[in-house]
């Protein structure tokens, strides 16, 4: 799955789509990588409400923040196995807003990237799991996350 994604639509365009509640400034993004604080969407109080995670989950029981660099994608057929994604998948699921995704192709002269987008051009979602993890001392970073998907 992508390692890259894009959103560049405006934020009342993605909430007349998507039907969420944000408050925040968002800025048009060609290039969203692992590590980058993205825009998700939860579930508060019944209502669909957007803030921002980092993109790489980190487990709660993980010691270095580092690992979330490694768990950015699990596969469907597993998830509910993997002790990394176990709880997170049974109770925090999120949506992650995009308007494009890249895939990569290799070339003589190297890696070239795809921008796939729907055929309408319209924001969409991919499904995404979010964990709280805190340091050591008891601080918390900004909440952390990763988005699963289906392998074909």
């Amino acid at each position: 799955m992508c390692g890259r994604y894009s959103l560049i639509s405006e934020l009342a365009f993605l909430q007349a789509e998507i039907d969420f509640e944000f408050y925040e400034e968002i800025s048009p993004r060609y290039n969203i990588s692992p590590g980058q604080d993205i825009l998700a969407v939860g579930y508060n109080n019944g209502r669909r409400v957007g803030s921002y995670l980092r993109w790489g989950l980190v487990p709660f029981w993980a010691k270095d923040e580092k690992v979330g660099f490694k768990l950015i994608n699990a596969r469907m057929e597993s998830i509910d196995e993997k002790p990394s994604f176990r709880q997170a998948f049974q109770s925090r699921r999120c949506l992650i807003v995009s308007d494009g995704y890249y895939e990569w192709k290799k070339t003589e002269g190297g890696k070239r990237p795809f921008r796939f987008v729907m055929k309408d051009r319209k924001p969409f979602a991919f499904a995404g799991l979010y964990e709280v993890w805190k340091k050591e001392d008891g601080t918390q970073p900004l909440g952390n996350m990763h988005h699963y998907y289906h392998e074909r």
